[in-house]
């Protein structure tokens, strides 16, 4: 344990004595430290609930009990150079008791008791899908009870116990319509369905897949918007999944689509097996741990695939490996159904971290803000972030 860890661990349990607290500080304002801070910080907030009060109010009311008190003219602005202390004894402690700080002039000790405010939670998505079969009828997943759903041409459409749809052929000697049906998560809502042929599907938040009743044609076709992940069954038909902007074929792999109409790329990551990426008259053949990279304005190219992050949706996590802030918030307003708006050219700073996507929207803004040194309000169903 190094000394700022040994210091910070003190903090937490109210042990500082003053002269540690002027010791703190100072690592809290050197650059040299701020990855140490972030991890430690970060690290502990995770650790403790987060529900007592909103950052931004909590900080704007100390914020104006200290300007009360401190002669601003020999005081370092202390919402810059403070930031994150503030939010983190806020978070962690629910009070700010004996901060001492200032430049040349030591200033008297501050006793600012933190109020209590009541935040609004926003609660992460979960099983949410809406299904239109091939007949017409819409079905909501979200509420349908378990068991079958609907028979169409001797296809059983069902729901199991752990919220998976599945289509099941009964007599595959019969001839069968394939007819098309839809399936459509909101934002807010995840689901994963089992093709008749046995290939599996999971479907991000906001994403739709359309699909045929059963595959009788020599091709195996479906259509994505949105984010899925697939594990394709061999049966020699080939698969081919439509995007908006490319075709991907395979025959038998487990691979995952990006391509969101918010999203200016889409991406296509083999895990493994074997695909072709096609747009046009380009096309690239992937090998496993490899991302394609359409931008709809270059030509098609490969990148080694981060399967972590690329995954984390599907295994219940946002990664977020030099990711800006923009690009989380577009991710946590599909998930959590919130409008975003972005001020102060906030969006363009990169994040590193992991956070549960079980968590509230204001837990996940919390280390967001923190990371990011950043503030923000919930207003509703609405998420502003600012400097």
């Amino acid at each position: 344990m190094n000394r700022f860890e040994e210091l910070f661990a003190k903090f937490n349990k109210h042990a500082c004595t003053p002269q540690e607290q002027e010791e703190l500080m100072q690592y809290l304002d050197s650059e040299e430290y701020d990855k140490e801070i972030k991890k430690n910080i970060l690290a502990r907030l995770l650790e403790v609930p987060v529900d007592k009060e909103d950052i931004e109010d909590e900080t704007e009311y100390i914020l104006q009990k200290i300007n009360a008190e401190i002669d601003k003219e020999t005081i370092v602005p202390f919402y810059r150079k403070h930031w994150w202390l503030v939010a983190a004894t806020i978070l962690l402690l629910g009070t700010i008791t004996l901060l001492r700080f200032g430049v040349d002039n030591e200033q008297p000790v501050l006793n600012v008791k933190a109020r209590v405010v009541k935040p609004i939670v926003i609660l992460p998505g979960g099983n949410k899908a809406i299904l239109t079969t091939a007949n017409g009828n819409t079905i909501s997943l979200t509420t349908a009870a378990n068991g079958t759903l609907a028979n169409i041409s001797g296809v059983d459409i069902s729901k199991t116990s752990d919220s998976q749809l599945r289509f099941t052929t009964q007599n595959k000697d019969e001839p069968v319509s394939e007819g098309i049906n839809t399936l459509t998560t909101p934002k807010g809502g995840n689901y994963d369905i089992f093709l008749a042929d046995g290939t599996h599907v999971w479907l991000n938040a906001g994403s739709t897949l359309t699909f045929p009743t059963i595959f009788n044609s020599a091709e195996r076709q479906v259509s994505l918007t949105g984010e899925g992940y697939f594990e394709v069954v061999h049966n020699g038909k080939p698969f081919i999944v439509h995007t908006a902007t490319q075709t991907i074929q395979v025959l038998g792999t487990h691979f995952n689509v990006e391509a969101y109409s918010d999203e200016h790329i889409v991406r296509t990551t083999l895990l493994q097996g074997a695909v072709k990426v096609i747009r046009g008259t380009e096309n690239i053949l992937l090998t496993p741990g490899l991302t394609t990279i359409n931008d709809g304005a270059s030509k098609l190219y490969t990148v080694k695939a981060d399967i972590e992050e690329t995954m984390a949706w599907k295994n219940g996590q946002f990664i977020f490996d030099d990711t800006s802030i923009a690009e989380v918030m577009r991710k946590a307003s599909r998930w959590y159904d919130v409008e975003v708006e972005i001020k102060d050219n906030v969006g363009d700073k990169k994040l590193l971290g992991t956070v549960s996507k079980y968590k509230t929207v204001n837990e996940l803004l919390d280390v967001v803000a923190l990371a990011g040194k950043i503030r923000y309000k919930i207003e509703g169903r609405r998420i502003t972030l600012m400097r």
